[in-house]
């Protein structure tokens, strides 16, 4: 059994399952599943197949031709924190990932992400002969909390993916539930809040966010200095749900 794609959409995620039979011939059939099935099932393809191999090979077959990098965290409160690195740095960044990846068990595999890198190499014909010689071609993949030589590296170019409690206090929160919108001022709520927000185009399909609750966040008036800032807009994770979070959602009322 080899899993071939995965595709998210409002009933569940859709995934292609090849079955490969005795006699050689190869049965392709899809399945809408739910995010804990995907887990489950990604964890036993890890386990027992080859799937780490043929999700991350294609890094191999990019890295000669790789052009840069970019690196970001999947909670970043605002857009000013990414990082690009050129082809040299690119080149280390890959050889620490390998090393990560491999040893990497399943279930950090199907974790919680703490960033996502893009891959841009100029592509050539005997990877794909429906892209021209000298377009970009793009990979994305998860950066998990477990790849500590990626994310030391990644630290010493001055980049790290941790916020520190102090900056927390640069931000204000409000949260939405059904058309109710709701201020978060305590500083214990923020932090437990900040932990658990990842947006929902970022959110890997195995991981559910909690439904109809949605999480403005944008510098606050002291720190923005006057100008006016829309904020980003976040899912809260269900795995790191605040306690606060789960009583508005059961009630519809904030915590007293």
């Amino acid at each position: 059994m080899r899993l071939i794609r995965t595709v998210r959409n409002c009933s569940g995620t859709e995934i292609g399952v090849q079955f490969k039979k005795k006699s050689g011939f190869d049965i392709t059939r899809q399945y809408i599943v739910t995010a804990e099935q995907l887990g489950r099932l990604l964890e036993a393809c890890y386990e027992q197949g080859t799937l780490k191999d043929n999700k991350y090979d294609i890094l191999e077959k990019y890295r000669q031709k790789v052009s840069f990098i970019t690196v970001d965290p999947l909670n970043e409160l605002d857009d000013q924190y990414s990082v690009t690195l050129e082809k040299s740095d690119s080149q280390k960044l890959l050889d620490l990932l390998k090393q990560d990846i491999a040893e990497a068990s399943p279930q950090e595999l199907i974790g919680i992400p703490c960033g996502q890198m893009e891959l841009y190499a100029t592509s050539y014909a005997d990877m794909d002969e429906h892209i021209a010689p000298e377009s970009y071609a793009e990979v994305g993949r998860y950066i998990f909390p477990t790849f500590k030589r990626t994310l030391v590296f990644l630290k010493e170019k001055g980049y790290a993916f941790v916020m520190e409690k102090e900056n927390l206090k640069q931000y204000d929160y409000s949260v939405t539930y059904n058309a109710e919108e709701m201020d978060v001022t305590d500083p214990e709520q923020k932090e437990e809040l900040a932990q658990s927000l990842i947006r929902e185009l970022e959110c890997p399909a195995w991981l559910e966010t909690e439904a109809g609750v949605s999480v403005k966040v944008a510098l606050n008036s002291t720190e923005s200095a006057g100008e006016s800032l829309n904020g980003i807009e976040f899912a809260v994770l269900k795995a790191k749900e605040p306690e606060f979070i789960k009583k508005i959602v059961e009630t519809g009322e904030e915590e007293e």
